[in-house]
Order: structure tokens, then sequence, then C-alpha cells
């Protein structure tokens, strides 16, 4: 227990950081140090191993490189998890699960009716089913001890089977680059219990305050200027903007009543369905494995992609605002 406690403090600590580099890499984007900030990501960088060398910019070492430390953490984080933690209780995570498959249907579904007469967009489905575990944890830490530690270890393991969801579409994704991130879970799983919670222990500070924050300073910097209505308004754009924030709550409300009513769970003790609601609000906040997602499906376009950027933010932002909203109405009367 004191390890996910732990790991919630980190976890929450890196969702500030990570809002604080996201508002950075916007205002760098639409200044003057626009050119500064894109001329440092598109620079060749070389690595060379005896007579094997690869020449790719910062950009393609952070996205393919870097990040497959951060998918090697949380191959580590489940293999703890599943085999002593609280994802070893069947009882425990068949709320969490639900609640994640619903999350993940419904945005997809929503991105889907969005762009059906859009085919070149429709592939996109995947990118708003994810939830960002460090932003929607900082944004919970905010209410300091008013939120009920259940309330946390339910969004924690929500985010955790989000991610499983996230590596699976990865993994079937046909076309994608799959190698890189695949490679990392796979890594976790052959790697010895002890050691694993070793490694995990080292890696978890580099990748919340290192490797996720530079990852989201490389890819959501977006300029605003001579944006036009059609970049606002596209399907893809609109497609993420419905899936992340109205496709969430949606579908895990709708699960989760459905599992209750059903007498196959309960509600996470010392919580009501009002903060519950706004927990589910939050976990729109589809931040870090969205945009892994959208580099991967629209990499090669970038007008796609600026869209993906675009309506993963608007998502996002639409999210943390009113399911903070929300919460401080609900907490603040509990």
């Amino acid at each position: 227990m004191n390890i996910i406690r732990q790991f919630l403090k980190l976890e929450s600590a890196g969702g500030i950081l990570l809002l604080i580099t996201v508002i950075t890499a916007l205002l760098v984007s639409n200044t003057s140090l626009s050119i500064v900030y894109k001329n440092f990501f598109t620079t060749p960088f070389l690595i060379r191993f005896g007579a094997v060398s690869i020449e790719k910019d910062f950009l393609f070492w952070i996205n393919q490189g870097l990040m497959t430390l951060f998918f090697l953490l949380i191959g580590l984080e489940l293999k703890r998890e599943f085999v002593e933690g609280e994802l070893s209780d069947v009882k425990k995570i068949i709320l969490p699960l639900g609640a994640a498959l619903g999350g993940m249907i419904i945005p997809a579904m929503l991105y889907c009716f969005v762009n059906w007469h859009s085919p070149a967009s429709l592939k996109g489905w995947p990118v708003p089913v994810a939830t960002d575990i460090a932003f929607a944890l900082g944004a919970l830490s905010c209410f300091g001890k008013r939120v009920p530690y259940t309330l946390k270890l339910f969004l924690l393991m929500l985010a955790i089977f989000d991610d499983v969801g996230g590596i699976i579409i990865i993994a079937f994704f046909p076309g994608s680059g799959i190698h890189t991130s695949i490679a990392g879970v796979l890594l976790a799983l052959i790697v010895p219990l002890p050691l694993a919670k070793k490694l995990e222990t080292v890696l978890h500070p580099w990748v919340a305050f290192l490797i996720v924050p530079l990852f989201a300073f490389a890819n959501s910097g977006i300029s605003f200027a001579g944006m036009s209505a059609n970049v606002l308004l596209s399907v893809t754009t609109l497609g993420i903007i419905a899936g992340l924030f109205l496709g969430k709550q949606v579908g895990i409300m709708s699960f989760v009543w459905l599992m209750i009513k059903c007498n196959i769970a309960k509600l996470p003790t010392k919580t009501d369905w009002r903060a519950f609601y706004g927990v589910s609000i939050l976990c729109g906040i589809g931040f870090t494995m969205s945009l892994f997602l959208g580099t991967l499906i629209f990499g090669g376009n970038a007008d796609e992609l600026a869209q993906v950027r675009l309506g993963v933010l608007m998502g996002s932002f639409l999210s943390v605002t009113m399911g903070m909203l929300v919460l401080r109405t609900v907490l603040k009367k509990s």
C-alpha cells in the first residue's frame, strides 16, 4: 500500500509539471521563439554502433526512443500490480475494468460517428480512448485530503487498464512502428519481480519528471498564428474533443451504473455519485497516450497531426476545467 501511495504522489507532482510544460510549449510556439523551438526538434542526431548508424531528428528520438522507457515503466507497474498488488484481487478490479471499457468504447464510437464520412481521418479512432494518469491525478491532488483515497485508487486502476488498452491497440495497429513501445512492455514482462521493483523505483522519477514532460513539450507546441476554421472545425479535431470530453464521462458513468444496477460491483467506499462523476470527467484528460497514438497514426500528415494535437489539447482542457469545477462544488459540500 505504501508503494501505491508513493506512486500517487509522484504521478500527482508529475501531472502539475506536465501542465507547466504544456503551457510553456504553447507560449514558445506562439512567440518569436517558435523558430528556435521548431529547429531544435527537427535537428538531425546521429547514433552509431560500429558499422550501423541511425540519423534521425530529436523529435524521433524522443517519440520512438525515450518513450520506450515510458512503456517499460508501464509494463513494470502492470507486472507488480497483477502479481501482488491491487489488480491481483478480482473483486477490486471489476469496477475500474468495466469503467475503462466504457471509457474506451464510447469515445471511439463518438469519434467514428463524427468522422464516418471521412475515411482518411476515420483511422484516428484510438486517439480519444486514453486517460493520462499523471494529468488526472495532478488535477485531483489539488483537492488534497478532501478526496477519498479509494477514489484516487479507482482512478489509478482505471488509467492502468486504459494503458493496457492503448498498448493492445498499438500492438495490432498495422504499419504504425509498434516495435519501440511494445519492446518496452515485453522487456518488463521478462524481468524478474524483485529486479522489476527496483527498476520501477529507479525509472519512475525519470519518466515522471523528465521523459513525459519532454515528450509533452516536443509534441504540444501548436502555433495558432494563421490557424483557419478548417483546422478548428475539422472532423478529426471535433471527433477527438467529443470523444475525450463527452465520450469518456458518458462511457464510464453508463458502464458503472449498469454494473451497480446488476449487482456486479459497488461504488468505492467513502464516495458518492457526484464525486464519482467529477472523476469520470477528469478521465477525459487523454494527453500523453493520446498524443502518442496520434503521432503513430498521422505522423506522416502534418495537417492531420496538427488537428490531433489541437483536439487533444481542447478535449483535455475542457475535461480538466469541468471536472475540477464539479469536484470543487461536490467536495466543498462534503
